[in-house]
């Protein structure tokens, strides 16, 4: 699967859970601006299969790399971790 496709089946995702997201997208556009997704973040549980490092394997494969972590106290569910990566 290529980048392309990763991010499109990520954006149906996202837009279906946060339906404003579309309208924003689609207003940046009509005024000209491209969506690129040089950097991204990923927030997940410590559980083998759906960590960090097995959700973020394709995207270093495909030129990202590692920035940060970001922690978070207990909120709700709990405390966790968020990773950055940007294109190399």
């Amino acid at each position: 699967m290529n980048l392309e496709t990763i991010f499109k089946k990520l954006w149906i995702d996202y837009s279906n859970l946060n339906p404003n997201a579309e309208r924003i997208h689609k207003l940046l556009e009509n005024e000209g601006e491209k969506i690129i997704n040089d950097h991204i973040a990923f927030r997940t549980f410590d559980t083998e299969g759906i960590n960090i490092d097995a959700i973020t394997r394709v995207f270093i494969k495909m030129g990202y790399i590692g920035e940060g972590e970001y922690f978070f106290e207990k909120r709700g569910s709990g405390p966790g971790t968020m990773n950055m990566y940007r294109m190399n």
